[in-house]
């Protein structure tokens, strides 16, 4: 058993978790990585990820003990001294946090040279950022290329809305001399843009792994970075609609790219129950004439 109280709300051991909110606000210094909620400490408690320090409402101590065994500190609190460490109503239940995983470089990927991959560029809003990284996660995309500018992958935000997925994925830093080597050395780079593109569907595959770009919402891609790619795609649209979210523009590319690339074989909900033939009518059993 390594559960403990909490020893005051000035307790060393849980200083990760003070303050999460000067997490939203811009040049805030990167923290531990934060997991918040059942979900994503449970998610947390089976990665690869080094776990810091567990902090849970008193009466899910003893649960959450169980998920990562004695290899880690759970403090117990009451709700008060979590809304105070916090810094507001935390109604969650539970925190956790981690060692940040350190970013991949580039020529990591080119070794993996995965089918396809989604370079979210620039993209520098955590929740939109969270909803990419969910959704490449669902299609078998856990290699993802980011720039300077793209928001941070391990904010708490950016791991809450990938609802945990981000702990089984690998972030590959680049800038733009590293796509231009990418795209001399073997790599196919799409850009997802409105201009002059070809309609998503009349991508095909011709044998070289994608990197599908897209960029941040409002602006796009920057010029320079479309320059570098081999192919501009869209996705065909209303016309009386102007745009679309960019998790949900980045989600239909990337099933495109997961369908058509890698034949994986997704799961749909059970398998059908097949219908139970209709018995055969019993013959009426004749009646024996009178005598």
């Amino acid at each position: 058993m390594t559960v403990r109280n909490l020893r005051g709300s000035d307790d060393p051991a849980v200083v990760d978790f003070v303050d999460l909110r000067r997490d939203d606000r811009k040049h805030s210094t990167p923290r531990p990585l934060i997991a918040e909620g059942r979900l994503c400490v449970r998610q947390l408690a089976a990665s690869r990820l080094s776990v810091r320090t567990v902090l849970v409402r008193r009466d899910l101590a003893d649960e959450v003990d169980s998920w990562f065994g004695n290899a880690v500190e759970v403090i117990a609190a009451d709700p008060a001294d979590l809304r105070s460490i916090t810094g507001f109503h935390f109604h969650r239940g539970m925190l956790a946090s981690a060692e940040r995983p350190a970013v991949r470089s580039i020529e990591e990927l080119s070794e993996a040279a995965p089918p396809w991959c989604l370079a979210p560029w620039g993209v520098a809003d955590r929740e939109n950022l969270g909803v990419i990284i969910r959704t490449a996660a669902a299609f078998g995309g856990r290699r993802l290329i980011i720039s300077g500018a793209t928001a941070d992958p391990w904010a708490r935000r950016t791991v809450r809305t990938s609802m945990a997925n981000v702990f089984g994925c690998d972030f590959h830093r680049t800038n733009l001399g590293g796509l231009r080597r990418l795209a001399t050395s073997g790599f196919r780079l799409v850009a997802m843009t409105t201009h002059d593109a070809t309609p998503l569907p009349g991508l095909r595959s011709d044998g070289r792994p994608i990197v599908c770009l897209v960029g941040e919402e409002g602006r796009g891609l920057p010029v320079d970075v479309i320059d570098i790619c081999h192919d501009r795609i869209v996705i065909p649209i209303s016309a009386d609609v102007d745009s679309l979210n960019v998790g949900v523009a980045a989600g239909i590319a990337m099933h495109h790219l997961a369908t058509g690339q890698t034949g994986h074989r997704f799961r749909s909900g059970p398998e059908p129950v097949p219908p139970t033939p209709p018995e055969a009518p019993t013959p009426p059993t004749p009646t024996p004439p009178e005598v």
